[in-house]
């Protein structure tokens, strides 16, 4: 009888270490701080009125600070359970902030989902198919630094009041920054309430299929106004890896709709190469966004970027990227944009490194009252960044 209890209590044993070995949970994250200097200027043509400033501190540079938590679990017959729950950090690295849109826990992609053969199916927080095309051909990553113009937003509305009075009284380009057209021209990243699904790999083609929507409905008796409001998103990306070669499109549309009217449109395409020479990883991009409001054009941004990274030895690698476009404000304040940036990191191991990064993005154009209106920002910084 003591040996069939043994026999039960080691087979129960192994029955839950197999249960344990069938899962996996990892926590993961990212420290990036960095000294930076950020310099703004903003003028007329007669140069009568002059706009500067200076702002310099720490700030995450080379990559976005976060922690974050993901599972897989082998359900069997070739499926499997996954999660993940990742959050911003807060610059201080004292604490999450309660802003979930900003740093709150689960502030960053965090979802749930099924994969097997058919693909992956995950539901939840989540990066969009525009953001996964475009980021893993930038020559910077998706850094914090100035210079990238398929990445990098202006920083108008959150340390200049506006380039109103630039303007002689144009209100374009003051405001909130994305929705203005002062924003990344890769404009839509991460929604929530979305559903992805990400087919498998064919011979190297792949693609990801993203659907999300938001409601809002109020009535009630006595009430004089019924709210019924949506925000509808639509993403899709395609992929192709072969060799040295990596091609990508992606397009995503965001409408929302208040009591049966489209008050708000912002449409997002883009295509993309790399190819690694060996000695270079050379990149080239176009994209462009746009946004309506009931029938009128708000915004419409174009760039082009041309990218390379350096791998000059086997713990230093550097970077530079050089960008051209156009901004179009209201259909009639128009603007050229010319952006670049240059990098450097010098690898510790394999999760620390050093990094330096300058940056430059300029605007150049008229308004509907001036000609030559001018906008630049400078920017360097040097940092260290781990990931664990």
């Amino acid at each position: 009888m003591i040996k069939t209890k043994n026999n039960v209590y080691a087979l129960a044993t192994l029955a839950a270490t197999a249960s344990f070995a069938q899962s996996s949970v990892e926590i993961y994250g990212i420290i990036d701080q960095a000294y930076t200097n950020t310099s703004l200027a903003a003028s007329d043509p007669s140069g009568s009125i002059k706009v500067k400033a200076v702002n310099t501190g720490t700030q995450s540079g080379l990559a976005t600070q976060r922690i974050g938590f993901r599972g897989k679990e082998d359900l069997g017959g070739g499926l499997t359970g996954l999660f993940q729950i990742e959050s911003a950090l807060s610059a201080g690295l004292t604490k999450l902030d309660d802003n979930r849109d900003a740093n709150g826990f689960g502030s960053r992609p965090t979802f749930v989902g099924l994969s097997g053969g058919f693909g992956t199916v995950t539901l939840g927080r989540q990066d969009t198919p525009l953001l996964k095309a475009v980021v893993p051909q930038l020559a910077g990553g998706a850094n914090n630094m100035v210079g990238q113009i398929m990445w990098s937003p202006f920083a108008v509305a959150g340390t200049l009041t506006g380039l109103a009075d630039v303007n002689n009284g144009s209100t374009a380009m003051a405001g909130a920054i994305a929705d203005v057209g002062l924003g990344r021209i890769a404009r839509q990243t991460t929604i929530d309430r979305a559903i992805n699904y990400a087919t498998p790999n064919f011979n190297g083609f792949k693609a990801e299929l993203q659907i999300g929507q938001s409601d809002v409905k109020l009535t009630g008796t006595g009430v004089t106004t019924t709210v019924n409001a949506k925000t509808d998103d639509t993403g899709l990306n395609v992929q192709y890896a072969s060799g040295p070669l990596t091609l990508a499109a992606a397009t995503h549309t965001q409408k929302v709709v208040a009591n049966g009217a489209t008050t708000g449109k912002n449409s997002n395409d883009y295509v993309g190469a790399t190819y690694n020479l060996g000695v270079a990883n050379v990149s080239l991009q176009y994209g462009q966004s746009k946004r309506t409001e009931g029938a009128a054009e708000a915004y419409k941004n174009k760039g082009t970027q041309l990218g390379v990274q350096v791998p000059v030895s086997a713990n230093v690698a550097a970077f530079g990227s050089y960008g051209t476009g156009s901004r179009t404000f209201d259909g009639a304040d128009k603007y050229k944009q010319t952006s670049y940036q240059l990098g450097a990191s010098y690898a510790f191991s394999k999760r620390t490194k050093m990094y330096a990064v300058y940056g430059n993005q300029q605007l150049k154009g008229d308004s509907t009252n001036t000609t030559g209106d001018k906008y630049k920002e400078t920017q360097y910084g040097v940092g260290l960044n781990h990931s664990f």
